[in-house]
């Protein structure tokens, strides 16, 4: 017997396709499909911008924060989890390389912002 889709599923995993500069990001990085595809749906349930590649922890005044926490603990010790996009890639050699693997992903790269 077939199991059934919710629409709001299949609406997440549809969203979850727009995240293509996580796709990219994971092509820099070496990560694997499912890995990305994991990431792309996280990023839609989380409603990351679009142009998301990855997240991270910080604590409310902006120090980074080591992962690993429960969901409890990110609240109890004031940790944030924070969408870091294209426009946080500073470094000209990392958005040259990320402009590269756009295009071998035929990917519209991103404008850049500064």
């Amino acid at each position: 017997m077939a199991r059934q889709v919710s629409e709001e599923t299949k609406a997440l995993v549809r969203k979850a396709g727009e995240y293509q500069y996580i796709r990219v990001w994971g092509s820099v990085m070496g990560s694997y499909a499912y890995y990305v595809e994991n990431e792309q749906q996280r990023a839609a349930e989380d409603h990351a911008p679009l142009d998301a590649i990855h997240y991270t922890y910080e604590y409310v005044d902006g120090r980074s924060a080591p992962s690993g926490y429960s969901d409890e603990q990110i609240q109890r010790l004031g940790i944030r989890k924070v969408w870091k996009t294209v426009q946080d890639l500073k470094n000209a050699t990392t958005r040259w390389n990320f402009e590269k693997h756009c295009q071998r992903l035929k990917i519209d790269p991103p404008v850049w912002t500064d």
